[in-house]
């Protein structure tokens, strides 16, 4: 065993124990095998480990804050190294008795699928990388490894409704998308976006009156909001009324940007690090996905058969882990449009309307609206 390895599995023991002492009277031993967690670095990992431990009854190991019963085990590591650590990490859970072991975010997935193939008696999942992120063409699916993604598609929809409909109220107006880093999943927020615009607004399904640009091709393009606020800049300029953004941490600059214009903004959770809006940013909108709740799926089917349900699953409005909420400025302005952005919700729901989640896909939708 190499010693990195032989050592984080050291300290993983004794937190174990530490967070057995926490408890007065000492608890009875938990019913499963520990779930491992891995995250990025930099995500709240402690935050996140506790709110889980919190829903299951269980107890975090080493963080006696984190103590909420003794139904199972949470034991959590955090990427460092800019992420070259990740099989490292995943291996050193599994090798500590993890029954099973989630890993957050879709930089993971080569390390997941090693991992899975080195460790067949442990469970592998994987949140937030799509399938073929998961499991690229030529690569067979394992048995042990499953994977959740977020319908991020469907949420972006809603948004582009809503911006559609705002910017229905100035004649020639445009909308925006400001992307961060080109990927299957912000390109997904991309392509939902321009649908839901141009179903709310027919005037929009003219060729030019969605903008569309992204920050770059890097992870660094979801952490530079000057960047985003120059493209922002161009598109207010270039007509927009509202523009949308699935940029992470670069989406501060949109925010800038529109206040700076007078214009609106729409934000989403998809990127790193995406920024909350203060009362002063023009945010009309905001999509979003709820990571806890699928860490809690997982956990619960883990707890409940022993490993999760098997394969790839994409999950949207329907499930409750993506959701889209208008925001309170301008709500003069908004308030009027909500009912149309409910219809749009329903029809979603009710599976009557297909989002597209890539180019080829949006072109064959926009064709169908006209």
């Amino acid at each position: 065993m190499r010693r990195p390895a032989a050592l984080a599995i050291l300290l993983l023991a004794l937190a174990a124990a530490g967070c057995r002492r926490a408890e007065a009277p000492p608890a009875p031993a938990p019913r499963s095998r520990p779930i491992g967690l891995a995250f990025a670095e930099g995500t709240g990992a402690a935050e996140r480990l506790r709110s889980l431990a919190a829903s299951l009854e269980g107890c975090v190991a080493g963080d006696p804050e984190g103590n909420f019963g003794a139904r199972v085990e949470l034991r959590g590591l955090a990427s460092r190294l800019g992420g070259q650590d990740r099989e490292q990490l995943l291996r050193v859970l599994a090798e500590g008795g993890c029954g099973l072991v989630v890993a957050c975010g879709p930089d993971y997935a080569p390390a997941a699928r090693l991992a899975a193939s080195a460790f067949p008696s442990v469970s592998f999942a994987l949140v937030g990388a799509s399938e073929q992120e998961l499991f690229p063409a030529g690569v067979p699916a394992r048995p042990n490894l499953s994977g959740i993604s977020f319908a991020d598609e469907e949420a972006s929809f809603l948004a582009g409704v809503l911006a559609g409909l705002v910017a229905g109220e100035r004649p020639g107006a445009k909308v925006g998308f400001l992307g961060g880093m080109d990927c299957p999943a912000v390109r997904a927020c991309d392509s939902g976006f321009c649908a839901g615009a141009a179903y709310a607004n027919p005037a929009l399904r003219r060729p030019g009156m969605i903008l569309r640009q992204y920050c770059g091709k890097g992870a660094e393009a979801f952490s530079d909001p000057e960047a985003a606020a120059a493209i922002a800049s161009v598109q207010f300029r270039s007509g927009a009324e509202a523009v949308y953004h699935a940029a992470g941490a670069s989406g501060r600059g949109l925010y800038e940007a529109a206040r700076r214009a007078g214009r609106l903004a729409l934000g989403s959770d998809a990127g790193p690090g995406s920024p909350p809006a203060t009362p002063a940013d023009p945010v009309i909108g905001r999509a979003s996905r709820d990571e806890g709740r699928a860490l809690l799926l997982l956990a619960r089917e883990y707890l409940g058969s022993g490993a999760p349900a098997g394969g790839h699953r994409r999950l949207g409005l329907a499930s409750g882990l993506v959701a889209f909420e208008a925001g309170s400025y301008a709500d003069a302005r908004i308030a009027p449009r909500l009912p149309a952005v409910d219809e749009a919700r329903s029809r979603l729901a009710s599976g009557s309307i297909a989002v597209p989640r890539e180019e080829l896909a949006l072109a064959e939708y926009l064709r169908s609206l006209r």
